[in-house]
């Protein structure tokens, strides 16, 4: 049997008050403001973007799995020149496409982030056009 004095319960309390849920995170949700991207991972692979028309490497575009909350996003770094609208889904489901949260204009972009993915899949993609607005393709990242 464990002692726990006063001071050990309330550290305990501050620190799990302090650090994000599984619980506590639920569909459609910001990854960062949440908090869950501290303890983010990338899953899969990395896939490159590269701009067909004169093979300039856009960016990067990837799957995160949150271990502290069990949430997965869409993450995409990209160039200037170019604007990205990543999305994530649940494998074989239909109705759970969710689009970008958060893009910056210059180089950052993610999805909102889907829950209690410890023992599901989730799948992701992204679609990449020029300032001027013609589009470059898409892009699947793949699965994790």
């Amino acid at each position: 049997m464990a002692l726990v004095t006063s001071s050990t319960a309330a550290a305990l309390a501050v620190a799990v008050a302090g650090s994000p849920s599984a619980l506590a995170v639920s569909n459609g949700t910001n990854p960062q403001t949440t908090g869950c991207s501290a303890s983010a991972i990338t899953t899969g692979s990395t896939r490159a973007i590269v701009d067909p028309s004169n093979g300039y490497r856009v960016g990067t575009a990837e799957l995160r799995y949150s271990t502290g909350c069990q949430s997965q996003w869409t993450r995409v770094n990209f160039g200037g020149g170019y604007r990205v609208d990543p999305s994530i889904w649940l494998l074989n489901q239909n109705g759970t496409n969710l689009h970008s949260a958060y893009n910056d204009g210059y180089s950052n972009a993610y999805t909102f982030q889907l829950s209690d993915m410890k023992y599901r899949t989730a799948c992701g993609g992204v679609q990449v056009y020029r300032s001027n607005g013609s589009w470059v393709g898409w892009y699947y990242i793949g699965c994790a």
